[in-house]
């Protein structure tokens, strides 16, 4: 990704800061310090994680774009927590060659930047997106595709998104519609059931292990204390767990494509809650609960191997991002339409 990025011109300016091995979804850092989130200034609130630096740099215009990885919604989160655009591809779109990886079987590349239509020209100048080039949009031509189709699942409401959180996402709902948008309530019992599947078998954990077990053989005295109790949790998950976890998640996967037929995309909030204040994630049992409940969205996509984009939430300015799952194989078409919508939304903002 690098080297394709840097043959499409792009300067490589250095590496920001993250949570230690990507294993932590609100960007704490024990060593280097924690990046904040530059929308509320004066309450201390993280940036999302784990590519927490990476959010905060484009936030402030520090960088045009940042490249990072995603596992349950590194990209996605911090995009979100920072009022910038988070993108991932299908699963496998992008090459993973010289990352140090988390779970193999959910890593992905991703990037953020400014905006779609930015994430868009990105995407094209590298030129990498071989799986991802449908530019079809509910068995339409992009150029025919309007009104966009998008169902918001009534399992949006479990868990529980935050009030703030919840009012943003219904304004951009309203604003999304007066552009003309379609917009479809309804169930989507995959993402039910996912909810339902998350945490068994615990298999980030044991691919985790997986990877980093010579590491900590070597040098466990110097990892974070929290990322390595993590990371070793994995050692005793036995493989039929695993195994059972890994063939439900296949079929969920297939019955998300059948049920997202005839849309665009699965529109939710980005994340259930608002930046958590870093003072309250001192105590281990907080910290656990809030980062369990930050990826409650965002892992539909990493689970399913689908593309997706965090929007900031429209003219809230507030620490809210607005998240499209798109079809499998069709990243590119999810970013043609958010291009799109921000162009006609910017229309209606103003």
């Amino acid at each position: 990704m690098v080297a394709a990025l840097r043959q499409a011109g792009a300067v490589l300016l250095g590496q920001t800061n993250m949570t230690e091995f990507a294993f932590g979804a609100l960007g704490l850092n024990t060593f280097y310090g924690t990046p904040l989130t530059p929308l509320v200034t004066g309450e201390d609130r993280v940036s999302g994680g784990s590519s927490s630096g990476a959010a905060v740099s484009v936030a402030l215009g520090f960088a045009d774009f940042a490249l990072c990885t995603d596992t349950s919604g590194s990209a996605r989160i911090p995009a979100g927590f920072c009022g910038v655009a988070g993108y991932i591809p299908s699963q496998g779109a992008w090459p993973c060659s010289g990352m140090l990886n988390l779970a193999p079987s959910f890593d992905t590349p991703g990037i953020m930047a400014a905006s779609a239509r930015q994430c868009l020209d990105i995407v094209e100048a590298v030129g990498l997106d071989h799986l991802d080039c449908q530019t079809c949009l509910h068995g339409q031509p992009a150029s025919a595709a309007a009104p966009f189709r998008v169902l918001v699942p009534d399992e949006i409401m479990a868990p529980q998104p935050e009030a703030d959180v919840l009012a943003v996402f219904h304004e951009a709902v309203r604003h999304l519609r007066l552009s003309g948008i379609e917009i479809i309530h309804g169930a989507c019992a995959p993402v039910r059931e996912l909810g339902e599947l998350a945490g068994k078998g615990d298999m980030f954990a044991a691919e985790a292990f997986t990877v980093h077990q010579h590491y900590l053989r070597r040098f466990g005295d110097r990892y974070d204390p929290l990322i390595r109790a993590r990371i070793e949790s994995g050692r005793s998950v036995p493989a039929h767990e695993y195994l059972h976890t890994r063939w439900l998640l296949d079929r969920l996967a297939r019955d998300f494509d059948r049920a997202l037929t005839g849309f665009d995309a699965l529109l939710t909030p980005t994340s259930p809650i608002l930046p958590p204040r870093l003072v309250d994630l001192h105590d281990e049992t907080t910290y656990l609960a809030q980062n369990r409940k930050s990826f409650a969205y965002t892992e539909i996509a990493s689970r399913f191997g689908l593309p997706s984009l965090s929007l900031p939430g429209w003219t809230s300015g507030e620490p809210v991002g607005i998240l499209f799952t798109g079809r499998r194989g069709r990243g590119r078409a999810l970013l043609q339409m958010a291009s799109t919508l921000e162009s006609l939304l910017q229309g209606e903002c103003e």
